[in-house]
């Protein structure tokens, strides 16, 4: 019987972690000699609080907080022992709004803040953030907002910033008691971009959360203000902080305020899950996302897998909903091939609606391989 591990990220707005697993499982149901081992796996963003309940012993909880737009949303955490694992895209996930109203101006981080406080009020005295799939650019001001701290403008009067209004944060005033100080905050993420610049938190991600050109420059201009007003309330400097982008800035507005350490979210997942050691034993590996391209080289869960796999010198197979490396990138990489929902879809869009269709395909046809796959 051939091994094989299957463990790929969620594919956005089609295809959760699990449910890629699930579909090899089936495939290989229907094949002679081979038996798959899914996990489900994230780095940091969508799917990372069932990755730690379905393999890590974590049990899940809901709560109803403030969505991204104001609007209540019911959103899921998990706690084992004292820890907590709270996505920021349950409460505060570009998901959570339709892509017609994506508007990084005008959305807050306030319930992702309302589901840490509640999980520090039930006994948790450690808080793993993940911290993607935001869609929000508020340096983490509205988390901050709901647990006691108060953003005050010009005048004094305290208000709730948003990515369009941090330009009008003068001062900033903390929690007057010390309830955070036996609490651990990690952020769990799977970019290392700092707060400004070219490469920060706005300007890369701030597109995809529907900002336009000017835009950018109002929310640019609101981080370097966020900035200043925040190191002279706490003496942190965010400017060159690896990571501080993450989540529109929340990564950085946890670390200056409530001291939190910025970590790599596939590596506490893999580590975690096991799935390092599956890979170990296993005949073939298959993982992937929704979009293999760039971004994928740079330290996102896929990377760290294929390294795994060619470490330990095991074949490496890919599922994506789109490829955009070319084939000797995916070869450096360690893939030996690549299936993509495209290649059975008439368009991307046939590709995303019917996305589990497209991957039972893709998963019978990378399956009916590993029959002739062997161990390097």
């Amino acid at each position: 019987m051939k091994k094989v591990v299957v463990a790929a990220d969620s594919f956005k707005g089609s295809l959760d972690s699990k449910s890629i697993a699930s579909a090899f499982c089936r495939a290989a149901e229907k094949s002679k000699g081979v038996f798959v081992v899914g996990f489900g796996v994230s780095d940091g963003g969508e799917g990372s609080v069932d990755a730690l309940a379905e393999g890590c012993g974590f049990k899940k909880r809901s709560a109803e907080v403030t969505g991204p737009t104001g609007a209540r949303v019911l959103a899921e955490y998990a706690v084992k022992n004292f820890a907590a694992a709270i996505e920021t895209a349950a409460a505060s996930g570009l998901t959570l709004i339709p892509y017609s109203e994506h508007n990084a101006l005008i959305t807050t981080t306030y319930g992702t803040g309302e589901l840490v406080m509640r999980a520090i009020k039930e006994g948790a005295r450690e808080i793993l953030l993940f911290a993607g799939g935001s869609a929000t650019n508020d340096g983490g001001a509205g988390a901050l907002s709901a647990m006691g701290f108060r953003f005050l403008d010009g005048n004094g009067a305290e208000f709730l910033p948003t990515g369009g209004t941090l330009q009008n944060i003068s001062s900033v005033k903390l929690p007057s008691d010390n309830s955070f100080s036996e609490v651990n905050f990690r952020v769990l993420s799977d970019v290392t971009n700092p707060l400004l610049g070219r490469f920060g938190a706005t300007y890369v991600y701030g597109p995809q959360k529907g900002a336009t050109k000017e835009d950018l420059e109002i929310m640019e201009r609101g981080m370097e203000n966020f900035c200043a007003v925040t190191k002279k309330a706490t003496g942190v400097s965010l400017e060159n902080l690896s990571g501080a982008g993450a989540a529109g800035g929340l990564s950085g507005g946890m670390a200056a305020y409530l001291g939190a350490t910025i970590e790599s979210g596939a590596d506490y997942v893999l580590k975690l899950t096991g799935v390092l050691d599956e890979i170990k034993t296993a005949d073939a590996v298959i993982t992937g996302e929704g979009k293999i391209d760039s971004q994928t080289l740079s330290g996102k869960i896929v990377s760290k897998i294929a390294a795994a796999a060619k470490a330990f010198g095991v074949p490496l197979y890919g599922i994506a909903g789109t490829s955009e490396l070319s084939e000797k990138e995916l070869e450096d990489m360690g893939f030996s091939a690549v299936e993509t929902l495209e290649k059975y879809a008439s368009s991307r869009e046939d590709s995303i609606v019917n996305a589990k269709k497209y991957l039972a395909m893709a998963a019978e046809n990378l399956i009916d391989r590993f029959g002739e796959t062997k161990r390097r």
